[in-house]
């Protein structure tokens, strides 16, 4: 059933791929570049995702009367959700063009950092 197939694909996604993933991550990063960037990676994450999901909440409830969503928490929650984009193809570029590893290191940390921010 389609639950059965959701659960195993949740349990192959949580206890297999995802480690896989933030190990490989970990592993990868400069970790002298990345803990000398902090405090900017820091600033980036936080504020950044604080001021997107403020700009991005206010705009929905803007324009409750066209969609709907009058309810504040409803829509902050959504901006949070929305504010947390990983920058996938940024990076992808910073490696194929081997930018200075420590604007890679600054772009890296705060693509995972603004995750827990959200959340």
């Amino acid at each position: 059933s389609i639950d059965q197939e959701g659960l195993i694909n949740k349990l192959v996604l949580d206890v297999i791929l995802l480690p896989i993933i933030l190990f490989e991550a970990g592993w990868s990063l400069r970790h002298r570049d990345f803990m000398s960037q902090l405090p900017y990676t820091l600033v980036f994450a936080v504020f950044g995702t604080l001021i997107s999901m403020g700009v991005v909440g206010g705009l929905i409830l803007a324009t409750s009367d066209l969609h709907g969503v009058s309810n504040p928490q409803v829509a902050f929650a959504f901006a949070s959700l929305l504010s947390s984009v990983d920058p996938v193809a940024t990076l992808a570029t910073y490696n194929a063009l081997n930018v200075d590893p420590l604007l890679n290191a600054v772009v890296f940390g705060e693509s995972c950092l603004n995750d827990a921010v959200a959340i």
